[in-house]
């Protein structure tokens, strides 16, 4: 959102897994202000950069039984995702980040009671079945089509603007595993993924694809390729094992799967025979 809350630009899909305003997204949605003229971004640290144009951030429809229809905009206080930068010889040029996995790990403000959303659970251990293997399905949930520069109005902490929330729905078949991807660079996503026959249009880019049973989140939607007539049935998702053993900063080193295990901040806990 610019910061004279005159407009907003999409960009991805992002999902709830805690109770506390944790949420996971695709690093390449947070990176694109940094890395993009639109957001007048600047290095404030080695790792912290600051936009002095746009506030990124998650819009949330609010719950029509408590008030009128709108959208509450929650400000990320901070977000996480591993990347190396590499800076241009050239004065003109911005500083590039190179992915190394294409998950981001973020922090809004606790959601109210006039926000009604539900936390996903992710992949865990303790929890054995067919999970995201090759030749089984998979499914990704997420806000598609999206426009691409909304304009505002402001009612109080409350936004109005044409901003349809229509969930798309795509299912698939787990095609190929890339787990050493950030080594061996075999497929276009950065870092840990796997193929899928998901068609993934724009702004389906950090969306949840769910395992075969549909019980927890095992990856994040990463890309999807295109052709002259749109999406085609070939997607990428990055895999969530590897993202949720990684300390985050924002929570005092802890992993998300650090987090699940102590029981904090709401997160899903989920209980069954056999080992992640």
């Amino acid at each position: 959102m610019s910061n004279d809350l005159s407009w907003m630009k999409c960009i991805g899909t992002g999902f709830f897994v805690s109770c506390s305003g944790l949420l996971v997204t695709a690093a390449h949605v947070i990176a694109d202000p940094i890395e993009s003229d639109y957001a007048a971004s600047r290095e404030v640290s080695n790792s912290t950069w600051q936009s002095d144009a746009v506030t990124l951030g998650v819009m949330i429809p609010t719950n029509p039984i408590m008030e009128a229809s709108g959208y509450v905009f929650r400000h990320l206080e901070w977000a996480t995702f591993l990347a190396e930068k590499t800076d241009s010889p050239l004065p003109f040029r911005r500083s590039h980040l190179k992915l190394n996995a294409d998950i981001a790990i973020c922090k809004v403000r606790q959601p109210d009671a006039r926000v009604p959303y539900q936390p996903l659970a992710l992949i865990q251990k303790g929890i054995r079945g067919f999970g995201a293997v090759i030749g089984k399905n998979a499914t990704a949930i997420g806000y598609g089509e999206m426009k691409d520069h909304i304009q505002l109005k402001i009612d109080g902490d409350q936004v109005h603007c044409d901003l349809p929330f229509q969930l798309n729905i795509s299912t698939g078949v787990i095609l190929e595993h890339f787990a050493d991807n950030a080594i061996s660079r075999a497929s276009p996503s950065p870092g840990p993924c796997f193929s899928a026959s998901l068609p993934l249009p724009p702004g389906m880019s950090g969306s949840p694809i769910f395992d075969h049973e549909g019980i927890y989140v095992h990856g994040v939607a990463s890309m999807g390729l295109s052709d002259s007539d749109g999406p085609t049935d070939h997607g990428y998702g990055s895999m969530l094992s590897h993202a949720i053993q990684l300390p985050i900063p924002g929570l005092a080193g802890s992993s998300l799967a650090d987090v699940t295990r102590a029981g904090r901040d709401g997160m899903m806990i989920m209980h069954g025979p056999g080992d992640m």
